[in-house]
């Protein structure tokens, strides 16, 4: 779904006209393909959705300007960082000259000045290896081997004057500690590095990361710095742009005058798009349109971040494993075994936003004709994560499948839409959601539900007996009736009976966190319960109402041992019973096995 709508993303941009200005001051640059256009979204796991030139070469430019500063400050510390360089917005385009009057110090690390200084500082310390030094961090952050652009480096340095004349007034003011050509050398090369959307996306993700690549796991910045990177990004990335791009989309970015544009999302994921036409601010055109509307859309927000990302998805399992409350035949449980499998249920805990829809949308399968998402565990919706849910129920109805929400009712979001009547709204308990689609599969395999009364001879614990041992077991049982709301069994008390349901319906129920009542399941005629003293001779372990009026045959337990006639009932008795409990392990083993 994700890739869905950012394919129609990138190709409703692709046909658009688009009348920014290559950037001319540096003559390689002018003459790139005005028309490259790529985008790739990667996520804090390494997942990655790429569209158009992804793989096309560009230099890097300013956008290598958070990563110089986070080497500088790894280096250095933050103290000894903010002598040389400060981190007030400055209002001002990137190549200003903006120094405080007194100190000579950059107003921030974004700009040319600020960007200059910190290469300064690292080449302070590696001289001549300050570049390969540079190469080889960027080329951890982007997860591969990444190259110098010689032909647009040599055009920088030739045309280079404004940054010369930074460097010299920053020599002035002793911001730069020595010569100025050798650093400012560096300055050009790092600037000329060649990236594709895709290793750029990756070194944002890596900040988002918390300074680990997520494709190699290696660390390109300590996890402590990366605060102070984001939030320089955040007040200064787009020069003059900068506050209304926070306000507005809220990510910590940074533009570059070769056509790149790199958002990042702290905990969750990064943006880079690659479209050389600039705007006035030097600014690709398409790079600041198109992250404003994936922020739109997906409602990506610095100040929106959700408190849980990874662990979204509690479980994930189909009906051959899920079950109602209410208890069926082994008939029943080997149709839902069988055909079980087209319908799927996800269990969803935390924040829904964008990132965690991702996550879990990523994991739902092709063979989900019917797909159960229960919300109960969710503890907020967004309105991005609402715009990728509706559209996966658009997809999949326009598709002939179809798509349920339950427990929704605590989420503001989701109970007012449902006050609209919407289809996969439509079931407020989970249990009812299942119970349907346990009876689409009983009644499209033609299965024949028991009419009351049921007999004993049609009673599930009592299959395989005989005519003539069912008479003599009646013999022994007792015929009650119960009104609905009555108690049967009470948590706690003797074990004694066991209840064959002629008629009616009766339903379990226990009590957690020591006052909120559980129905644990609820069972029909031709069932029985109290059968589980049959092995072990407890005492009670929940209560059993009545929901309808009752009727049951009730057994004493001991019978079965003092009744000498009744020996070769109890061995078929306890065998029916054993295969139930298989039945029921068997299923509770995989239910297990489905949490992530």
């Amino acid at each position: 779904m994700v890739d869905k709508i950012l394919s129609e993303l990138y190709e409703d941009f692709r046909r658009r006209d688009n009348h920014g200005k290559l950037a001319d001051y540096i003559p390689e640059l002018s003459r790139v393909n005005r028309a490259n256009f790529g985008i790739v979204l990667t996520t804090i796991d390494g997942y990655q959705y790429s569209y158009g030139d992804s793989e096309v070469e560009f230099t890097i430019q300013s956008v290598s300007k958070p990563f110089i500063y986070g080497m500088a400050l790894q280096e250095y510390g933050v103290d000894k960082v903010l002598e040389k360089i400060s981190v007030e917005p400055s209002g001002d385009a990137f190549n200003s000259i903006s120094l405080y009057p007194e100190s000579g110090r950059p107003f921030n690390p974004m700009i040319n000045a600020g960007a200059i200084t910190a290469t300064d500082m690292v080449w302070q310390l590696y001289k001549d290896e300050t570049f390969d030094r540079i190469l080889k961090n960027f080329s951890t952050y982007a997860g591969s081997p990444l190259k110098l652009d010689t032909s647009v480096y040599n055009s920088e340095s030739e045309t280079g004057h404004r940054n010369r004349a930074i460097a010299h007034l920053l020599r002035n003011f002793n911001i730069l500690r020595s010569e100025v050509d050798a650093p400012l050398d560096v300055y050009f090369k790092q600037c000329s590095i060649k990236v594709t959307c895709r290793q750029l996306s990756i070194m944002g993700a890596t900040l988002a990361s918390h300074g680990t690549n997520p494709i190699t796991g290696k660390k390109a910045l300590k996890g402590k710095y990366v605060p102070n990177v984001l939030s320089v990004m955040a007040s200064c990335g787009m020069y003059d742009y900068s506050g209304e791009w926070i306000y507005n989309v809220g990510l910590p970015a940074k533009s570059g005058v070769g056509g790149a544009v790199l958002a990042v999302l702290p905990g969750q994921l990064s943006i880079a798009v690659y479209s050389p036409p600039l705007d006035k601010k030097g600014n690709s055109v398409f790079g600041i349109d198109l992250c404003k509307t994936i922020a739109e859309q997906f409602s990506l927000h610095l100040y929106k971040t959700p408190r849980q990302i990874k662990h979204v998805l509690r479980r994930q399992l189909t009906l051959r494993t899920a079950r109602s409350k209410f208890k069926r035949d082994l008939g029943a449980e080997n149709l839902f075994d069988r055909f079980g499998g087209d319908y799927h249920v996800m269990e969803l805990q935390g924040d829904l936003c964008f990132a965690t829809c991702e996550l879990f949308m990523r994991k739902i399968s092709d063979d989900a004709q019917t797909l159960v998402l229960n919300v109960r565990r969710c503890t907020t919706i967004d309105d991005g994560a609402f715009m990728l849910i509706y559209k996966l129920h658009e997809d999949f109805r326009q598709s002939g499948r179809c798509l349920y929400i339950t427990d929704y009712t605590h989420l503001d979001l989701l109970f007012g839409w449902s006050q609209k009547q919407v289809e996969f709204l439509r079931f407020r308990e989970h249990d009812d959601a299942l119970n349907y689609l346990e009876n689409i599969i009983l009644e499209a395999n033609d299965y024949e539900v028991k009419l009351e009364p049921v007999c004993l001879m049609d009673q599930q614990l009592l299959a395989n007996l005989t005519e003539c041992e069912i008479e003599e077991l009646k013999k022994h049982l007792v015929h009650k009736t119960y009104l609905p709301g009555e108690t049967i069994i009470r948590k706690g008390s003797a074990a004694e009976h066991i209840f064959f349901i002629e008629s009616g319906r009766v339903s379990i129920h226990d009590t957690v966190d020591g006052h909120r009542d559980v129905t644990l399941a609820v069972i029909n005629s031709g069932n029985c319960f109290g059968e589980m003293a049959l092995l072990d001779k407890q005492s009670r372990s929940a209560d059993v109402k009545a929901q309808t009026t009752v009727a049951c045959f009730v057994m004493l337990y001991e019978i079965l041992d003092r009744i000498e006639t009744l020996a070769g009932i109890k061995v078929k008795i306890l065998t029916n019973l054993g295969a139930t409990l298989s039945s029921r392990l068997r299923r509770a083993n995989k239910e297990i096995a489905s949490f992530t």
